[in-house]
């Protein structure tokens, strides 16, 4: 049986699960949001220096459909309690919408979710590395130092009333110039259209 486990960490490392954190939607569908792409099990992607629970709901995709894993939403900074759990069960995208989150993630299907939970928490983050406004424009963001990054994050999940890009649903026009140079030439990513 020690077989098992080195075949779902090899399956694991070859993996595209994706793990949106969206913001102002419950069901995973045309919100401003933050990619974590090509995710680790047992790893979660969370916004680093941010308290709270921002997320209102979180999309787990490209799951491949003989895979069950279970896909968890996480209160408070990081990865904090699961907030939110569901198994894939054959579904390639599963859509966490019991927010509020702090942070996203998955990890193999083994009877045991705490375990694997807990190693997540223990500080096994990555930093989202797009940026998906609502009106479709991306932005990588994953070479930005901490100040540029967390300058992009919080015009997305600052105060909603004060700033126009979530309000208006976010509209790249809104975003500082010199974010220009990391927006993607297509937005293919985008979680609401699975």
């Amino acid at each position: 049986m020690l077989f098992l486990p080195a075949f779902l960490t090899l399956l694991g490392s070859v993996s595209a699960v994706d793990i949106w954190l969206n913001f102002q939607t419950t069901n995973c569908r045309g919100s401003g949001s933050v990619l974590c792409p090509g995710l680790e099990p047992n790893t979660c992607c969370s916004v680093p220096g941010r308290t709270g629970n921002p997320y209102t709901s979180v999309t787990v995709m490209h799951i491949p459909s003989v895979w069950n894993l279970d896909c968890r939403g996480h209160a408070g900074n990081y990865c904090g309690p699961i907030r939110e759990l569901q198994t894939s069960n054959g579904r390639n995208t599963v859509c966490l919408g019991r927010g509020p989150f702090g942070g996203g993630g998955y990890g193999f299907w083994n009877g045991r979710v705490a375990a694997t939970a807990e190693s997540a928490a223990e500080g096994n983050c990555t930093r989202p590395s797009i940026v998906s406004l609502g009106d479709g424009t991306q932005y990588d963001v994953a070479d930005l130092n901490d100040d540029d990054f967390n300058e992009m994050i919080l015009l997305l999940t600052s105060s909603f009333h004060s700033f126009d890009i979530v309000e208006a649903d976010g509209i790249s026009d809104d975003v500082p110039e010199k974010f220009n140079i990391n927006k993607l030439d297509e937005a293919s990513l985008l979680p609401r259209y699975y």
